[in-house]
């Protein structure tokens, strides 16, 4: 008895650490029409497998609602072209670019669950496709208000967010990102912004819409519980199996 007690007490203090923190990988494609009617939305919403995500679009220099500040950030729409992807802005130019400084970037609110972002395909690429990605790690998420309006990208340090690298050459085929696992509700992707990390990549001459993101999601709590008690019952028995072999 005593040798099983100890064999439980060791499995379930570990049995939480041998489970993976995420399992669940879910991709959304953007190269489709999210159901709504126009190229152009203030937000657009899509969701796999129960998941959703609400994405809208931010840039400095112009918006939908009229000039702003070169220095300042503003909301613009979100274009969506059918086999290409998303953007920022209308046409001829809605890509997620950072030409004549003018630096867009996508907000992913995934108001469900944090995640962490792993993965990002392009959908088409004029010139050049280095992107810079942040993650919002404030003290809790209801601090964030959803908005940049007002704000410089420069600021953004100072609001909670987290800068999770620039990567140059973004591709087609996707590029995995994000090797910290950092999770959050919400992430920003953009063209490359030099003004956040400070970084030598080329800047001025990125053009990109964005085809698909992968993100991995927590396992839901029941579930965990549930896999963790069916381990610890299998480890128990064969503990215990083994204490009646040396009797």
């Amino acid at each position: 008895m005593k040798v099983l007690s100890k064999s439980l007490a060791i499995v379930g203090a570990t049995v939480f650490c041998a489970l993976p923190a995420y399992s669940a990988t879910t991709t959304f494609d953007f190269l489709e029409n999210d159901g709504v009617p126009g190229l152009y939305q203030q937000e657009r919403e899509y969701e796999v497998d129960g998941l959703g995500v609400t994405i809208s679009g931010w840039t400095t220099n112009e918006s939908a609602g009229g000039t702003i500040g070169s220095a300042l950030i503003g909301q613009d729409e979100v274009g969506q072209l059918t086999g290409r992807g998303l953007g920022v802005g209308r046409a001829p130019s809605f890509e997620v670019d950072n030409s004549q400084d003018k630096f867009d970037m996508l907000l992913f609110d995934f108001e469900d669950s944090p995640v962490a972002l792993t993965s990002i395909s392009l959908g088409a690429i004029r010139h050049d496709s280095d992107m810079t990605i942040l993650s919002y790690q404030g003290d809790d998420f209801d601090s964030f208000s959803g908005s940049f309006a007002g704000s410089s990208w420069e600021d953004l340090l100072d609001m909670g967010w987290v800068a999770n690298g620039d990567y140059a050459d973004v591709s087609l085929d996707g590029t995995d990102i994000n090797s910290q696992q950092a999770r959050s509700r919400y992430w920003l992707v953009g063209a490359y912004n030099g003004n956040i990390l400070g970084g030598s990549l080329s800047a001025g001459d990125d053009f990109v819409k964005v085809a698909t993101i992968t993100v991995e999601t927590p396992l839901p709590a029941a579930f965990v519980l549930f896999a963790s008690g069916l381990l610890l019952l299998s480890r128990s028995r064969r503990v215990a199996a083994r204490g009646k072999k040396t009797v």
